[in-house]
């Protein structure tokens, strides 16, 4: 029998309430919800009432909306706000971590992104600085970075301090969590201070900071910005694809979408188009499912470019 974390369902909008559809466009769970996110470990977060719960794969509550921001579980952790600060629930609803954090990461192998001194108000984030602690609450890496995202094989991209003082990021990576229907990315408009560089788990540079933005590893490759435009490296620091576009998202899937003019549409691997730029906007695929926005519209389509929900 399939487990419940094996079951990928997919956020939808059907009116002014969101549900679920499965990989075959069906709607599974009726749409309910004021908003609602992915799946993770068999449990999604979703918004109801201004408030956030999480449900299984029924679409029942399991914990109930009483949450003033919640995130994906990962390693059995979720990284929720209460009274204004960000701790870590597990699957009952429990605090295993206090909320003391300004803004909070789920987990990635073993260490969890968190930010202190900052806040979190209008989709974005404002001053404090960012380390990585343990599933213990145990600081392994120091917060002594402007900006900084998960683990992702092994490395974390990472902002060095601006020698010049203070300044204020619109993150696009966070604007995801506030999506009504999920987990959709804007447009990569926030004020770059110093250079970006990726870390190790013990907080030692393994690639030196010299991009002006560097996006987490995924299928071996992270997406970077050189001179304006944004490419791919490995972990060798080579430039595997030519920084030729605009915008460039993670690969996953063997497929990253990418945007050179006003269009997103993907590529492989060798930076290769697969499916041609016609998107107003495109994630990362999911199991073979990506979302993509089409004449105003968040659908989904499958790996040879096809419509299953419009």
């Amino acid at each position: 029998m399939k487990n419940n974390s094996d079951i990928y369902y997919y956020p939808v909008v059907v009116g002014d309430k969101t549900g679920y559809i499965d990989k075959t466009g069906k709607i599974v769970i009726q749409p309910l919800f004021d908003g609602a996110w992915d799946f993770s470990e068999g449990i999604a977060c979703v918004l109801k009432k201004d408030r956030f719960g999480y449900i299984n794969t029924k679409g029942d509550f399991v914990i109930q909306p009483v949450l003033q921001h919640g995130q994906a579980f990962t390693y059995g952790l979720a990284s929720v706000m209460k009274n204004g600060l960000y701790g870590y629930i597990d699957t009952s609803g429990k605090f295993v971590i206090e909320p003391k954090f300004n803004y909070a990461m789920p987990f990635s192998e073993g260490l969890a992104c968190v930010n202190l001194g900052g806040s979190f108000e209008n989709n974005k984030i404002n001053g404090g600085s960012w380390g990585f602690i343990n599933r213990d609450c145990e600081f392994k890496i120091e917060c002594k970075y402007d900006l900084a995202f998960s683990f992702s094989e092994g490395l974390a991209p990472v902002e060095l301090p601006y020698k010049h003082g203070f300044m204020t990021r619109i993150l696009f990576w966070f604007l995801k969590f506030f999506f009504k229907f999920g987990t959709g990315e804007s447009s990569n408009s926030f004020r770059l201070g110093g250079k970006w560089g990726y870390i190790d788990k013990e907080g030692e540079i393994s690639i030196p900071p010299q991009y002006m933005m560097g996006g987490q590893f995924s299928e071996g490759l992270a997406n970077v910005r050189i001179n304006g435009r944004d490419g791919y490296i490995n972990k060798e620091q080579e430039v595997v694809i030519q920084p030729t576009f605009l915008q460039a998202g993670e690969f996953s899937d063997k497929l990253a979408p990418v945007c050179t003019t006003s269009k997103w549409g993907y590529i492989d691997q060798k930076g290769k188009v697969i499916i041609d730029e016609k998107f107003e906007a495109a994630l990362k695929f999911d199991h073979g499912i990506a979302r993509v926005m089409h004449e105003g519209k968040w659908c989904y389509i499958n790996l040879s470019g096809e419509f299953i929900w419009k």
